[in-house]
């Protein structure tokens, strides 16, 4: 199960960039996105709603699925990934999105 969002884990990319980093330039420009994407984060922490146990337990399942042998079998018409998966953040981006 994913144990991250998106953003976390683009957050931590960006921190370990900055670590890296030597360049001054590149420093205050990585700074800048780093302080974007956990403004980002916290907002979505806010506004979205923890996922009920049914939706985790929906989530799981479809996770858990043999989903490149169903494929394979003919059991499914179209590959999947459980990075299509959509989080309780991306849920809400999407919903906001849709309603503007």
């Amino acid at each position: 199960m994913f144990l991250d969002t998106h953003n976390e884990l683009l957050i931590q990319c960006l921190e370990d960039a900055l670590q890296l980093n030597t360049d001054p330039l590149v420093a205050t420009k990585l700074e800048k996105c780093h302080s974007m994407i956990s403004g980002l984060e916290n907002y979505l922490e806010q506004i979205c709603p923890e996922e009920t146990e049914l939706q985790k337990e929906i989530l799981a399942d479809t996770i858990s699925e043999p989903w490149k042998e169903n494929l394979e079998k003919g059991i499914t018409v179209r590959p999947f990934s459980p990075e299509m998966m959509s989080t309780r953040h991306s849920s809400k981006i999407t919903t906001k999105n849709s309603q503007s």
